[in-house]
């Protein structure tokens, strides 16, 4: 191979080494991507192409009637700090906090009920339940139509079972006789929790009985304290608190609990 050869293979392998070493070089920006498991439960903020080790803030936003639950990698903090350390995907997971109702029927294709969905706290509920053709309820035979009204609570789940048996027959051996055509399994979550998270200008906190609730900054400054709670609800005015972090220290009949909010 001649000289001038040589010499031009040399020049293509330093160009080829150069835009290797380039490529890794832009490849040191790693893409974080925050998304809500569904826009109609919240929202997100934050992520971006950020340097290795870069650390940088991301925000969940429920929307009404729903709560921030946690992060798809399990951490619970919101909002939170992420060091970012490769190519990743975070995604914001919400819980419902108004009502769901959950209807069962039994046995299948006994009959019909229609009022199961989510509600809204204080939100009227009626499960209107009717038999099939051959089948009655299996307390009251002698109706055609049954309903079962209730008001809808914060937080809380009612797991409502219709009971029907064929006419003439018995009632299906694994349902229990209580004397009631429908039963009701009902539900309290009794965790603490903030709503609306972020908040402009009145916070409830709600959950397990509460007596005593200090307010704080990130920092850990006391802002204000609350000692004669005593409730299950309690709402703090926060118009005159600057934008920022903060959280609350609740004293309960369970422990003591810590929540993060965001005041806008």
């Amino acid at each position: 191979m001649s000289k001038n050869k040589i010499f031009i293979l040399a020049i293509l392998l330093g160009m080829t080494a150069m835009s290797v070493s380039a490529q890794n070089a832009v490849k040191q920006k790693y893409n974080l991507v925050v998304l809500s498991v569904d826009a109609t439960q919240g929202t997100v903020e934050g992520g971006g192409s950020y340097s290795p080790s870069h650390s940088t803030v991301i925000t969940a936003f429920p929307q009404k009637n729903y709560r921030f639950s946690h992060w798809s990698d399990g951490v619970y903090d919101n909002p939170r700090t992420v060091t970012v350390m490769s190519d990743s995907t975070i995604r914001a997971i919400f819980a419902y906090t108004g009502c769901v109702v959950n209807v069962k029927i039994t046995p299948e294709g006994g009959g019909t009920a229609t009022g199961a969905g989510l509600y809204s706290p204080g939100d009227s509920v009626a499960v209107v339940a009717r038999p099939n053709p051959g089948y009655t309820f299996a307390c009251s035979v002698d109706k055609t139509e049954i309903t079962h009204s209730f008001r809808a609570r914060y937080n809380t789940t009612y797991n409502l079972t219709v009971k029907f048996m064929p006419i003439g027959g018995k009632p299906s051996p694994d349902v229990k006789d209580t004397g009631k055509d429908i039963d009701a399994d009902v539900i309290y979550n009794r965790d603490i929790n903030l709503y609306p998270n972020p908040v402009e200008d009145e916070l409830t906190v709600s959950g397990t009985y509460m007596y005593k609730i200090d307010l704080y900054m990130v920092g850990g400054q006391l802002v204000k304290s609350y000692p004669d709670v005593n409730a299950r609800f309690f709402n703090i005015d926060v118009r005159k608190l600057p934008a920022g972090s903060y959280y609350l220290s609740v004293e309960t009949a369970r422990g003591m609990f810590t929540r993060k909010f965001i005041k806008r």
